[in-house]
């Protein structure tokens, strides 16, 4: 499913999309199937005729998140800065986390103006590879409800292995003037229930609010699913990792203007189901060549803002193959890579995983998916201790 913005793009909301439409889909295409003649960019697709896609779940996945950006009549530097970050590291999925704008907050007053909106989706989309946007209390205000033209308040992402769930917890039918607090419906926890109930994956709920502050409107859903449930908010204008009813619950909105610095959460989804989340705080360099691309990492930290060390997943595209690099922080790594007909070779002094319609010899696929033309794509997880790998392309 698409949503068309005001500037005439589409922005999917689900894993898969169907559409007559020629207009710019901002995808990242080297993370979905499409099928149907269609133009290539490296943010967008342009189709020639009806296309269909679906997000290929390979494992591993990275998902990028922060929330708080408030965005007004100017672009901060340090917004600026966060989407670079973003466009370096170069997740599976981006998630901005509400109050992608500044309104008043509180929804007894009129400040939003639908150009804020706009200009959000345009330092995004050029940036950060297929966003999804969650909404926060100060994205809407009474008679101006701009968000609901740029995505939608819930949305859906059902994958092999994990439900990724957008959430909405101010809900103008249940909101309160002059709150800011969580206000939950009663048609979105039936909403919740519904794919709770029908799926054995581990759940992420995505929302503004942490959910310590509207558990008691869920507790008839989550009750029984806190062994494989967790959620991602901001809202605070903090980095918090807090315990809510034995859900674990991780924020990060530290693109609030009022918190110093900037610290970007990234998510990797696992195939065992195991997930990991690593906050890079310091800044991320990368530099491709003809044949090198060379690395330079900044600081990580804890939940606490303790530096720490940490292994940050780099994103990469090399002759239609992911290469998810895992550089240590504050290192300087060097891939190189040489193409000789239908095979690719790596040389390299630290982890990765390498994805695509590929296979190398001698090393087992950690996880693969298959594809609707009869193809299948694999993921391979090369050690450290391999410095050269030889990848055969089909």
């Amino acid at each position: 499913m698409l949503i068309k913005t005001p500037s005439n793009e589409h922005r999917p909301y689900q894993a898969f999309f169907s559409t007559f439409s020629k207009n710019k889909i901002y995808i990242d295409h080297t993370n979905w199937e499409i099928i149907g003649k269609h133009e290539k960019h490296e943010k967008y697709i342009v189709p020639k005729e009806p296309v269909y896609g679906r997000f290929i779940d390979i494992y591993p996945l990275t998902i990028g998140w922060i929330g708080d950006l408030h965005i007004a009549d100017e672009t901060s530097e340090k917004l600026t800065r966060i989407f670079e970050t973003f466009r370096k590291i170069n997740p599976s999925l981006s998630i901005i986390l509400g109050d992608i704008v500044n309104g008043c907050g509180t929804y007894n007053n009129i400040t939003i103006k639908e150009e804020w909106f706009e200009k959000a989706w345009n330092n995004m989309k050029q940036k950060l590879p297929n966003v999804f946007w969650v909404k926060g209390n100060h994205d809407v205000e009474p008679s101006r409800h701009y968000y609901y033209n740029w995505f939608t308040r819930l949305w859906h992402l059902k994958l092999r292995k994990f439900d990724l769930i957008g959430f909405d917890t101010y809900n103008e039918d249940r909101v309160l003037e002059g709150t800011v607090f969580a206000h939950v419906g009663l048609s979105d926890i039936f909403y919740l229930k519904r794919i709770f109930s029908s799926t054995e994956n581990t759940k992420i709920i995505f929302s503004h609010h942490p959910l310590n502050e509207w558990y008691s409107c869920s507790h008839s859903v989550l009750k029984d699913f806190k062994e494989t449930t967790l959620n991602i908010a901001a809202h605070s204008h903090s980095l918090e990792k807090r315990l809510v009813n034995d859900v674990e619950t991780y924020i990060n909105g530290t693109a609030g203007p009022n918190y110093e610095g900037c610290i970007i959460s990234i998510l990797i989804l696992y195939p065992d189901k195991k997930l990991k989340i690593i906050n890079v705080k310091g800044d991320i360099e990368v530099e491709k060549n003809e044949n090198t691309v060379v690395i330079k990492t900044g600081e990580t930290v804890n939940w606490e803002n303790e530096n720490i060390k940490e292994k940050i997943p780099i994103r990469l595209n090399i002759h239609n193959v992911n290469l998810i690099a895992l550089v240590p922080s504050e290192t300087e790594t060097c891939i190189k890579y040489s193409l000789d007909g239908n095979q690719l070779f790596l040389e390299k002094d630290i982890e990765i995983y390498i994805k695509g319609k590929i296979d190398v010899d001698e090393v087992k696929p950690i996880d693969i998916c298959p594809l609707l033309d009869g193809s299948e794509i694999r993921s391979y997880h090369i050690p450290e201790e391999i410095s050269k790998i030889k990848v055969n392309l089909h």
